[in-house]
């Protein structure tokens, strides 16, 4: 799983509108969808997104570490 299908389906459990999100974040709703299936987030958006999501980066970084090791 990357980072966009994380931000997805976490958009998906908050029940969360993506434009709504793109806007906080300050990025172009076209932009964000299309960034979220790339997978092409700067690190200062992810970042912005961790905050308005209110995601743990260190779960995040422990999810990302068990796909690695598998």
């Amino acid at each position: 799983m990357n980072i966009g299908q994380l931000i997805d389906d976490e958009l998906t459990k908050q029940g969360r509108i993506k434009k709504k999100i793109a806007d906080k974040v300050g990025i172009n709703p076209r932009s964000f969808i299309s960034k979220t299936k790339n997978d092409t987030f700067s690190a200062e958006e992810l970042l912005k997104l961790a905050v308005v999501l209110d995601i743990d980066l260190n779960s995040l970084k422990n999810k990302i570490a068990k796909e690695i090791e598998e």
